[in-house]
């Protein structure tokens, strides 16, 4: 496995042995650290948009085969959400929390990050300000008490123009 990472981090390594490399990856080896890892090396491969729509495929098998298991929904909506497959990745989301409440198997700071950041990107790629505040309006709705309420709130005074945007985050 090591090798094979090794691989997908090189510069050098040509597309096609980096290529060769992924197809060695575990078909259900979607856990954070694999996604992280594609994801950082997604600019440097070929057929970035075909590795996702794969893990999309592999994660609705998955589904079927343990449809009361919300990973391969929390999968599938990391792989939607690095498409810009906004509303099917949220929907995924949805149905991983449901899940997990009997399951209690993922990571809730890593459902709560990703659900944000997705509705964030979908909120900024609509330009009518009433859609982008129900967007993100769903955020609360799925996670109460979510780690980004605040920040949510901030969004929403961003996307009415009454909060200017930052590129450096002051310290609390």
């Amino acid at each position: 496995m090591a090798a094979v990472l090794a691989l997908l981090r090189r510069d050098t390594a040509p597309k096609d042995v980096r290529k060769s490399a992924l197809d060695q990856l575990p078909r259900y080896l979607f856990g954070y650290i694999a996604l992280a890892l594609l994801r950082a090396a997604g600019d440097r491969l070929v057929g970035t948009s075909a590795l996702w729509q794969d893990a999309i495929a592999a994660a609705d098998k998955h589904a079927q085969q343990e449809p009361e298991n919300p990973e391969p929904f929390h999968d599938r909506a990391r792989a939607h959400a690095l498409l810009n497959q906004h509303a099917e990745a949220v929907a995924d989301y949805q149905r991983a929390l449901e899940l997990d409440k009997t399951e209690q198997v993922l990571q809730d700071w890593e459902v709560d990050d990703g659900l944000f950041s997705t509705l964030i990107a979908w909120a900024q790629a609509e330009t009518d300000e009433a859609q982008q505040l129900r967007i993100l309006k769903r955020y609360a709705e799925l996670i109460p008490g979510g780690r980004h309420l605040r920040e949510a709130e901030e969004w929403a005074l961003r996307f009415r123009g009454l909060l200017k945007t930052t590129f450096v985050k002051p310290r609390d």
